[in-house]
């Protein structure tokens, strides 16, 4: 199978691609989320709406956003770099999609990140401040040390979901699709040529006796 000079020059921007896709989905979901909170007409809403509206909140919500935005499409252009380098440019060219793979895979980290692991760490979390459950266990003057383990602990795990999302994401694009091969079958067509058919039969049944 050959390559063209076109797919050659697509294959070499795929670190860019990668790095790319990765600012984007992040956006999405990240918009996404941000329209589930402020958009119905609720008083939670409310709330949330004017809670971001401070600049000390926003500035900090915008500026930990950006970091891992930063931090997920380093890490995918290394990747990208990483297969270019160890493939090359035509083994690059032959993957199957590995853009959208990448997208596809990246998406469901960060649906899963966002909604089932980042609200059960919010909710263990809660659990060691004031007025949650474990405050009676842990005492007045240890709570302030473990809420700042507990929010180290959080940081920590982000952290990993992001690189090891980022690594499966490129897994997943770099992966060759195997075709499976024809079904064995019992019948054959007839053969049109006897000298090949006779041939066949003799290697079959092995010599004559």
């Amino acid at each position: 199978m050959t390559t063209t000079s076109s797919s050659l020059a697509r294959a070499s921007r795929l670190p860019r691609d990668l790095a790319l896709v990765t600012v984007a989905v992040d956006a999405v979901v990240v918009l996404f989320n941000l329209a589930l909170q402020l958009w119905p007409d609720t008083p939670e809403a409310a709330q949330m709406r004017s809670t971001y509206a401070m600049p000390r909140v926003w500035i900090l919500i915008a500026s930990g956003i950006g970091m891992a935005w930063v931090l997920a499409a380093t890490l995918a252009w290394s990747h990208g770099r990483q297969a270019l380098e160890r493939r090359g440019a035509e083994g690059v060219a032959l993957l199957p999609g590995p853009r959208g793979r990448y997208g596809a895979v990246y998406l469901v980290v960060l649906v899963l990140n966002f909604y089932a692991l980042g609200p059960l760490l919010l909710e263990l979390q809660l659990l060691f401040m004031p007025g949650g459950q474990l405050q009676e266990y842990v005492g007045a003057p240890r709570m302030q040390v473990v809420m700042a383990v507990s929010t180290v602990t959080q940081a920590v795990v982000q952290l990993a979901v992001l690189v090891l999302g980022v690594w499966l994401a490129a897994w997943v694009a770099q992966r060759r699709v195997h075709r499976r091969a024809a079904p064995w079958r019992w019948w054959a067509p007839p053969c049109s040529h006897p000298c090949r058919c006779g041939a066949r039969r003799s290697r079959a049944t092995g010599p004559m006796r």
